[in-house]
């Protein structure tokens, strides 16, 4: 038995009491990948926070005149809401929640005044008719005869 293998008693494992016990026993490398960890982790936690509490902005008017858009604007702080303007100046953002309150409150006071962009633009009802319905339109006015509406619905 010349080539028996002795293994050494182990140790006793004594595990630290206290956190500051664990942090005491780490080797210095670990500590420093712990800290940096710790540091990374509060660095997203806190961005997530700003990023959150900035609010979802919606475009409340777009392609407004000059005129319109300083009264808009005029009547958005004296209201105390807040604004920002797209880049290009071409939209007013207001937050998401007040986007469909602030498009009644301002409609009460009028504004915008200048611009035609919404259901206004339906009022010119000669501009949706289809094709079909121009020819039905056409074809039975009461100065054509009869057969010449029975003609035209061949196509149905």
């Amino acid at each position: 038995m010349d080539n028996a293998v002795v293994i050494n008693p182990a140790l006793p494992f004594v595990e630290p009491a206290s956190f500051a016990g664990r942090m005491a026993a780490m080797p210095m490398r670990s500590k420093l990948s712990f800290a940096l960890g710790v540091a990374v982790l509060a660095g997203v936690v806190l961005a997530m926070t700003l990023w959150s509490s900035k609010g979802d902005f919606k475009v409340l008017y777009a392609n407004l005149s000059d005129k319109d858009g300083g009264a808009v604007i005029a009547q958005l702080s004296q209201m105390n809401v807040p604004y920002k303007m797209s880049e290009g100046g071409a939209a007013i953002l207001v937050p998401a929640g007040q986007v469909h309150d602030l498009r009644l409150k301002l409609a009460t006071a009028g504004l915008p005044k200048g611009s035609v962009s919404g259901y206004e633009l339906m009022d010119s009802a000669r501009a949706l008719l289809t094709a079909a319905i121009e020819v039905i339109e056409r074809v039975s006015s009461p100065s054509r005869p009869r057969c010449a509406v029975r003609r035209s619905w061949n196509w149905v």
